[in-house]
């Protein structure tokens, strides 16, 4: 019974009121700072600054789902929106004191930088068959938009 209020209450249609109330329930969930890796080689460290965001966007989209208008992306990832960012902000500059590259995407997934290379020689040997196989076809239009 209690979620229904909560929900009937910040759901709906957006105003002030409303998004100040759910960038409270956000605050809540960031100030708990419980935002960990689950799995990898940084597992049981804070989440990087990308990585929070989109853990916050999907928390909003679940939340969508119950008939709360507020996404984090469009309504609260601007300066000044997010009321929880300078208590993030304060405890990521202390992890940049002993690891200055927290947060500098040091850790993002990297195109092998041959790919386009490798895949015209696939071509090239048959091995690849875009003409052909339509899921070779896709997988060239990955790579062209990619890249």
């Amino acid at each position: 019974m209690v979620d229904k209020r909560f929900y009937s209450v910040v759901g709906g249609d957006k105003n002030p009121d409303k998004h100040k109330m759910f960038n409270n329930c956000l605050v809540l969930c960031t100030s708990s700072q419980k935002l960990h890796c689950t799995t990898g080689k940084n597992k049981g460290q804070k989440l990087q600054p990308s990585t929070f965001d989109k853990h916050l966007e999907q928390l909003t989209i679940a939340f969508t789902e119950k008939g709360i208008k507020h996404n984090y992306a469009n309504d609260f990832n601007k300066n000044g929106q997010f009321h929880g960012a300078a208590v993030v902000k304060t405890m990521w500059g202390k992890i940049r004191e002993k690891h200055p590259s927290f947060g500098t995407g040091s850790d993002c997934a990297r195109t092998d930088l041959q790919l386009c290379r490798k895949f015209i020689q696939a071509i090239r040997d048959k091995k690849t068959r875009p003409h052909d196989n339509p899921e070779h076809l896709v997988i060239c239009v990955v790579i062209i938009i990619t890249h």
